[in-house]
């Protein structure tokens, strides 16, 4: 319930600041006292009433936001050049094809050229794909659809206005809704680059400015819409072909469609009904009991003594990890992350197999299970120190501080980018860069609930890789082998 109270309000936010945005905007309310004065500059007025209108999702961002980490939030901390890159390849068959096909545009003066195609792009994909869609999607958790949709929406109803009849006008609109959703999908597939599509939207409308190719606004002819659609596709191919190259997975599929639950943390589970009634009906429950939302929905259970705490006797560790970023302090400091080392899980099985052996005192078979578990982990311990040891590794960069028993048990030291489940300062995360180059890190971690632009700033500034890991992965042997061997690697 909290997660969803936080998500309801966080929405309220985006959507009350962006209708108040809109209609300031729309309606160039921050610009009438200076209407005599800018609005023979097209440019200038454009520019300005997206200023002062902006500053009311700018206060909303600051709601939402530690005031340092919001151009991060945004996307614009990362990926200039990359986004230039990309929106140059994509709208080649554009430029070359409008060149061809149309003839130059004398009759634009050069203030509107410059309105239409480098501020128009710019603001328009801060507001709209930035602010509107990256919030909705990120930080209030609304699926791709919802948010993307609601976002056309707006974003089609500007456009409104390039068609001279109710035909053209619905044409305009649907064209420009499309390719908002088109936009939205480029910008989270790109790691959340919000210089992707500011790039790709000002490139595409560079050559649609310069050469006369349609006299409909923004629908165009079929030869105009060919090659427009060209631009389209190599942008597709190009984010296909950028994904393959790092290994990186896609953020929009069933996970994100309707509701967003790919950065959700698991802690913010809450079970139907018919799934409490079934706990209830269990005859042993096994928790890691170091999370205030597991201990909460296990306190409701009726029968405590079938509550199997697995972190008993474990040498806990205190004070290094929040999750109140998902809603849920550990509020006795405690890391709860003891799967993630062998030696913990050794000490978890343990536990497990004595309350299983009074419960079913006759049964041979959990002991045999037990004991082959054991020797399996055991295994697992002894490679992993011997990995760790051979390769001289000191110390690993990881955003969310997941390993920290892990590193604790193997002499490591855990560099961890986010810390008591808040974003890094500018000076933290300058720190932590400076420190990476003198060390010559190689490699950053990421767990896969959480996007790859966490970590892509400080892996290109240190000319690093970034790497997914999954602490959440229910084989936890292989796991940890797989861990250790990207830990380890050279």
């Amino acid at each position: 319930m909290a997660e969803n109270d936080s998500c309801i309000k966080r929405s309220a936010i985006i959507l009350t600041a962006f209708g108040l945005f809109f209609v300031t905007w729309h309606f160039n309310l921050g610009v009438r006292p200076f209407a005599d004065f800018i609005f023979t500059y097209k440019s200038i007025n454009y520019i300005l009433n997206y200023l002062i209108a902006g500053l009311i999702p700018a206060a909303a961002l600051l709601l939402l936001h530690r005031p340092d980490t919001i151009l991060y939030a945004l996307g614009l901390t990362h990926g200039f050049g990359r986004g230039m890159l990309f929106g140059t390849l994509s709208t080649i068959p554009m430029l070359a094809g409008y060149a061809v096909i149309g003839s130059f545009n004398r009759e634009t003066p050069p203030d509107h050229m410059f309105t239409f195609i480098v501020v128009a792009g710019f603001f328009e994909e801060l507001i709209f794909r930035g602010f509107v869609f990256g919030e909705l999607f990120r930080t209030a958790r609304w699926g791709f659809l919802p948010a993307a949709t609601l976002t056309a929406l707006a974003f089609g109803s500007l456009h409104l206005y390039q068609g001279d009849d109710l035909i053209s006008a619905s044409a305009a609109f649907g064209v420009t809704a499309a390719g908002s959703i088109f936009f939205s999908w480029i910008y989270v597939e790109s790691e959340n680059n919000l210089w992707s599509v500011i790039w790709l939207h000002t490139l595409m409308n560079a050559p649609w400015m310069l050469f006369s190719v349609s006299g409909s606004g923004a629908v165009g002819g079929l030869r105009a819409n060919s090659l427009r659609l060209c631009t389209l596709l190599i942008a597709i191919a190009l984010v296909v072909i950028y994904k393959k190259r790092k290994g990186l997975p896609y953020h929009i599929s069933g996970k994100t469609l309707i509701i967003n639950r790919q950065y959700v943390s698991p802690e913010t589970f809450e079970p139907t009904p018919r799934q409490f009634v079934e706990l209830n009906e269990a005859q042993l429950i096994f928790n890691v009991g170091l999370i205030d939302f597991e201990t909460s929905l296990l306190g409701k259970v009726e029968q405590q003594e079938k509550v199997i705490d697995l972190s008993h006797g474990i040498d806990l560790i205190e004070g290094s990890c929040s999750h109140s970023s998902h809603g849920h302090n550990h509020t006795h400091g405690v890391d709860p992350h003891v799967w993630i080392s062998p030696k913990a899980l050794q000490k978890m099985a343990t536990n497990a197999f004595e309350a299983i052996r009074k419960a079913y005192p006759d049964s041979v078979k959990y002991e045999t299970n037990y004991n082959r578990l054991q020797k399996e982990l055991q295994a697992l311990d002894a490679r992993t120190a011997e990995k760790i040891a051979r390769s001289g590794i000191e110390y690993f960069i990881v955003y969310h501080p997941a390993l920290t028993y892990y590193a604790r048990d193997y002499g490591l030291r855990q560099v961890a980018i986010e810390t008591d489940g808040k974003e890094p300062s500018a000076k933290q995360l300058t720190a932590i860069i400076r420190q990476a180059r003198e060390d010559g890190v190689r490699r950053i971690f990421y767990q896969k609930q959480f996007p790859a632009s966490t970590v892509e700033v400080i892996a290109r500034d240190i000319d690093a890789e970034y790497v997914a890991i999954d602490p959440l992965d229910r084989d936890a042997i292989a796991n940890i082998d797989t861990i250790t061997d990207l830990i380890t690697a050279k």
